[in-house]
């Protein structure tokens, strides 16, 4: 049966098959337990055989001639006065196809910079540097939507002395995750160091730096970027401090 004229409301989605199937959630009519949102739904317009008369059903592809990486459309037809919910619509959504060169540092400008060759959906990529021996996120770069077979992004990063390890991180919107191989950048800047250990109400860094402080058992206190930090509010005792490319041990008097 094709696609008939139905008064009512639709949803449309449009991607491709690949291989799993969707779920709606199909509220019941208000005062009528018996009848329930969704009125029809059609696959390329055809109908579906699909148990529409219950509060969640599957759409089945594999009851329809359909091959996997094919393009395929969902209409679902409601009632106007409810809203039946598609609770995984990203399986039919088309995958982001494209790869992350190996990101580099031009030492002219400290920037770093990376291509993506093929077409990016709209998630941003993600700059990360290896600090504090885990990946912390710098920030997002929105993507370039275009037809260009090649785009050039910039990052303007911070470095810490010595040895500094970036990546680029990219998350479509099906839950598929590349990484780019890591860039690796030696800072000769001098080491930050701290002014004192022992300390009363600031502490003072010999220069700007991220930092991260922690509890005698580890747990995470604040974090931020600058060259001192107010701790008049922290209790007496011993902390932990992770700044430049280091941990030191720090006292509270």
């Amino acid at each position: 049966m094709v696609l008939s004229d139905f008064y009512g409301q639709e949803i449309l989605l449009k991607g491709k098959y690949q291989g799993k199937n969707l779920y709606v959630i199909n509220p019941s009519i208000v005062n009528d337990t018996t009848k329930f949102c969704v009125k029809a739904v059609y696959v390329n317009r055809v109908q579906t055989m699909d148990e529409i008369n219950s509060n969640a059903f599957e759409i089945d592809f594999s009851l329809i001639n359909i091959a996997e990486g094919a393009d395929i459309e969902v209409l679902i037809v409601h009632e106007v006065d409810c809203l039946p919910e598609i609770i995984n619509p990203n399986v039919i959504e088309i995958s982001a196809n494209f790869s992350i060169s190996t990101p580099r540092i031009d030492r002219r400008t400290s920037l770093l910079n990376w291509t993506v060759t093929g077409t990016v959906d709209e998630n941003p990529f993600i700059v990360e540097q290896f600090r504090f021996n885990k990946w912390i996120v710098l920030s997002e770069v929105e993507p370039i939507i275009d037809t260009a077979q090649v785009n050039t992004y910039t990052y303007a990063v911070s470095f810490h002395s010595k040895q500094n390890t970036f990546r680029i991180r990219h998350v479509d919107k099906s839950g598929i995750e590349r990484t780019s191989r890591e860039c690796r950048f030696f800072a000769r800047a001098d080491e930050i160091t701290l002014l004192s250990t022992r300390v009363s109400e600031w502490i003072y860094f010999s220069a700007e730096t991220f930092y991260e402080l922690y509890d005698e058992n580890g747990f995470f206190i604040l974090d931020g970027f600058g060259k001192d930090i107010d701790v008049r509010e922290l209790g007496r005792g011993r902390y932990y401090l992770n700044f430049d490319n280091r941990t030191e041990q720090i006292t509270k008097r």
